[in-house]
């Protein structure tokens, strides 16, 4: 029920979202409609209180100025006719003037539970030619909406808003009119260019509800081509469907497959193009469980990218103040590449077709398929800054660091990456000069001014020798050591990833553990660590050593028992505790002639009764300095 729930929801978000979108382009169509280039007139055709329902829009113009066109005051009357017989982009397609001139234009939607408004001012367009406007711009403009709950009297919010100054290249008013009307089954169909750039300048708009208040501005806002086809639904035939806020658990069938078919067109129809977003700034007050008031929250973003050719999306000069927490955070940027939702998209249509949409489908779902592809993601330049409500740090701010992060997933074989890199380079807190933790004194007595860490997940599955190989997992901190883990899974087929999921469960019974090898590197840890226990226990260094050589000694025999070989695991741990600088334990599969598996079998781990009966089929190495 609650997925149902969800997914009624999300669909309609969406919607609602394009449709704000669109509408901006929307009152162009019959704005700029106006046809017949052939041999322009110089006088100005005025055409006054136009009123024109078009689905859930309604277009309102006091006053339209067309100049340098062939057409007459009643063949520009006719293009605006609600009532024609004509299709629109027939209409539409009689456009040809020089210029045209709407000093107000007001558009007004209702869908569901939420009431749009835009009003566009000074709005001209120039250079048309067979419905294709070469320019369009607006001298500013405001919007509101407004979204009451269904069945409630709350309002669960406003929105409103304005901008200084909008322009539209390469406007298609035809290919709109195909897009709002027309139906198609063709999911392969050429997209047609709705327009080829747009701008907007000096928006600004905010949010309101009982908890939370959002103010946005940003400085320009620059896309490049918008593309689109027609759907299995016109768009008005599809938003007609939504008036009435339907739930899914009041649809049939065939009402929940128009539902979704027409939510998946918007994503799989539509190009929205390169996006860039310069100077936003975003002020929330936001609510608190347990305060009466609101805190405050201020954003600022230099830029923000999507869909250009080189990076799904990517953020530069990230700041964040809360200035009743007094926290701060900067990120220099955040980048996401290599993403794609295509087969998301592709899965979730196959799902539709099916027409299951109840509870035990969803459950029975192999989410594998819903996978997107998957890229990789950075993020640099990371610092925060918090007060030390502890006492901690001695009544400084907390302040830390992160370098970079760099993911990247993938190798995919049916949704699952089969190769993993992860870097996180200077994870760093810095230490207070003056505290009344004892730790952090005696960190800093020992010449450390900030804990400085690095970590690294690099992991592939190998194809040709059925490998997962574990090339380096490690974490090393500046000054105190590193720790590092390396080996190989054997006995893993493809059918692993590719296979059913009962076959993948299957197949993890016989997976192996062929080679791994630990290393472990002193700087500095071990004593500063005896320091601080030993402080806190009121013991020597020296004494709290010998108790854990003794205790780590006593702990390991009872483990891996008393063999020749578990001996020499024991003395390598206990030279490296006493004053080693390093230690290092390989470990493979004895070579057992009868061995049919290459490597020790997960059922063999498993089904061990204690860890030495494991040990004594290993062959380990142990090399302490």
């Amino acid at each position: 029920m609650l997925s149902k729930l969800l997914f009624s929801r999300v669909s309609i978000a969406a919607l609602l979202t394009f449709s704000f979108g669109f509408a901006d382009l929307a009152p162009f169509n019959f704005v700029t409609s106006v046809k017949g280039i052939a041999q322009a007139q110089t006088s100005t055709i005025v055409l006054e209180r136009l009123s024109i329902q078009a689905g859930v829009y309604k277009f309102i113009v006091p006053r339209l100025e067309v100049t340098g066109t062939t057409l007459t005051k009643n063949d520009l009357k006719s293009i605006f006719d609600s009532k024609s017989k004509e299709p629109a982009k027939v209409n539409l397609a009689k456009l040809n003037f020089q210029e045209a001139i709407i000093p107000e234009l007001i558009v007004e939607t209702k869908i569901a539970d939420r009431a749009d408004r835009q009003v566009y001012k000074n709005v001209k367009l120039t250079g048309a030619v067979a419905g294709k406007i070469a320019f369009m711009s607006a001298d500013g403009g405001s919007f509101n909406s407004k979204t009451a709950g269904k069945g409630s009297k709350t309002s669960l919010g406003t929105f409103k808003g304005s901008y200084d100054a909008m322009l539209i290249e390469g406007l298609d008013l035809v290919a709109i009119a195909q897009i709002f009307n027309e139906k198609s089954d063709d999911e392969n169909a050429p997209m047609q260019t709705i327009y080829t750039s747009y701008m907007l300048n000096g928006l600004q708009f905010e949010i309101n509800s009982s908890d939370n208040d959002m103010k946005f501005s940003t400085g320009k806002m620059v896309a490049g081509a918008f593309k689109s086809r027609a759907g299995k639904y016109g768009f008005l035939e599809f938003a007609e469907i939504l008036k009435e806020n339907p739930d899914l658990d009041d649809m049939d069938t065939s009402e929940k497959a128009k539902l979704f078919n027409g939510t998946l067109q918007i994503f799989s129809n539509f190009d929205l193009g390169p996006w860039q977003i310069d100077n936003l700034a975003v002020n929330m007050k936001v609510k608190d469980k347990e305060a009466t008031s609101k805190k405050t929250l201020d954003f600022k973003i230099a830029s923000i990218k999507f869909g250009q050719l080189d990076t799904n999306f990517r953020m530069d000069d990230l700041s964040m103040l809360s200035p009743d927490d007094k926290v701060f955070m900067k990120i220099a940027s955040y980048e996401v590449k290599g993403y794609s939702f295509k087969p998301t998209l592709e899965a979730a249509k196959a799902f539709i077709a099916a027409g299951k949409f109840e509870a035990e489908d969803i459950a029975n779902l192999d989410y594998r398929e819903f996978m997107p592809v998957l890229g990789g993601s950075e993020i640099k330049g990371l610092e925060i800054q918090a007060p030390d409500r502890k006492g901690d740090f001695g009544g400084s701010n907390i302040k830390m660091g992160i370098g970079s992060i760099k993911t990247s997933l993938s190798n995919q074989i049916r949704g699952i990456p089969t190769a993993l890199s992860y870097k996180l380079n200077n994870l760093t807190i810095d230490i207070p000069a003056v505290s009344t933790n004892q730790g952090f004194q005696i960190i800093r007595d020992n010449g450390m001014e900030r804990f400085d860490f690095s970590a690294t997940i690099d992991a592939k599955w190998l194809e040709e020798s059925k490998e997962f190989a574990l090339t380096d997992i490690s974490v090393t901190g500046e000054k105190l050591g590193s720790f590092k883990l390396s080996g190989a899974i054997g006995n893993m087929p493809r059918e692993i990833f590719s296979g059913s999921m009962s076959t993948a469960q299957i197949l993890a019974l016989a997976l192996t553990a062929k080679a791994a090898e630990i290393r472990i590197e002193n700087k500095g840890l071990l004593d500063i660590a005896l320091k601080a226990v030993g402080k806190d226990k009121d013991k020597s260094p020296e004494d709290l050593k010998k108790d854990l050589v003794s205790g780590v000694k006593e702990a390991l025999k009872k483990l891996i028992g008393e063999t020749e070989k578990s001996k020499a695991v024991i003395a390598g741990v206990e030279t490296f505790l006493q004053n080693g600088k390093s230690l290092t334990i390989s470990v493979k599969p004895k070579s057992v002639p009868d061995r049919s598996l290459d490597g020790i079998g997960a059922m063999e781990i498993f089904l061990a009764k204690e860890p030495k009966d494991v040990l004594d089929k290993l062959d380990v190495d142990v090399r302490a300095e």
